[in-house]
């Protein structure tokens, strides 16, 4: 594989420092929507240099400058993908009676952010104040997986943010394993019971219960407690409960992959599916990224990646 590092200078123009740098590693997470570059290197850039890692001529990050460290000989660098501008961002905004798309796509649109985002009809009627542009993001798309029982997810590529169904996106790249797999298994996270109430603070009513007897009856009882718009009525309330239980009443399973990238690695990040097949762990079928974290030394090209299902 090719690897290039090129930073923008003040002129407009593309170089590339990868010649005079090293420990490059990039990292991904499913909680958070920005990804992380980091390197040292001989070559003196000021923040806010924008920033391309390419692998095979294919771009694996874009991003930019946003921290700096100088040592006797280095510079150390940490770098943020666009969605940098979202995290950091906050705003005053009120929707009313817009659908979830339409809503992300006003947000961002306030911005000057491109957005393509699926279309999500869930209606939003609500005023966001002082919160940032992801947490606004995240807060819709939280709400529209309770309605839908569909879970959506954010991803900036380049410049533009997508907004998803989370198994939509199943990638391909060939690799070693390097080290023998753990499947780890929790009912740490698991609900069996979902409880959802208004949020009147002087009415405890409770608007829906809804239990799976079974499980609750093999590993005890694990309840939620929802608390839902003071307007939700009786059957949208057994929705949303529904939708949390389906999505939360059951045994997690994560593993770790460690390998050694032979091609497709620009691919690799969080909140992508990528497809297994080791019988002998009882894998066998398409797995969520969690997160992962790639290195790049001495031109071979590792990543240790979280899957979770």
């Amino acid at each position: 594989m090719i690897y290039t590092l090129m930073a923008l200078d003040e002129n407009g123009g593309w170089t590339d420092v990868l010649l005079k740098s090293n420990n490059v590693s990039w990292s991904s997470n499913s909680d958070t929507l920005s990804i992380e570059l980091n390197f040292d290197s001989l070559f003196d850039l000021v923040e806010g240099t924008h920033i391309i890692l390419k692998i095979d001529n294919k771009i694996a990050f874009t991003g930019v400058i946003v921290k700096k460290a100088k040592d006797k000989l280095t510079y150390k660098y940490i770098c943020y993908d666009y969605a940098f501008y979202l995290n950091k961002s906050e705003t005053i905004i009120q929707f009313n009676k817009v659908t979830a798309s339409v809503a992300i796509e006003q947000l961002c649109a306030k911005f000057g952010v491109r957005c393509n985002c699926a279309t999500i009809n869930t209606v939003v009627s609500k005023i966001y104040k002082d919160m940032t542009l992801s947490a606004i993001i995240d807060d819709i798309l939280e709400n529209v997986t309770l309605e839908k029982g569909t879970k959506y997810i954010k991803e900036m590529i380049s410049d533009i943010l997508y907004i998803r169904v989370q198994k939509q996106y199943q990638i391909f790249p060939k690799f070693i394993l390097s080290k023998d797999l753990i499947v780890n298994s929790s009912i740490e996270n698991m609900k069996d019971k979902v409880v959802a109430t208004g949020n009147d603070d002087t009415n405890t009513k409770i608007l829906a219960t809804v239990i799976d007897p079974i499980n609750v009856k093999i590993y005890g009882g694990l309840q939620e407690v929802l608390t839902l718009d003071i307007a939700s009525d009786v059957a949208h309330a057994k929705t949303i409960a529904t939708n949390y239980l389906k999505l939360n009443n059951k045994i997690f399973y994560d593993t770790t992959l460690n390998i050694v990238v032979i091609s497709g690695g620009e691919e690799i990040r969080a909140n992508r599916s990528i497809g297994l097949s080791i019988k002998s762990m009882g894998l066998n079928g398409w797995y969520n990224i969690k997160s992962c974290t790639n290195t790049l030394s001495n031109g071979q090209y590792r990543a240790s990646i979280v899957l979770e299902w």
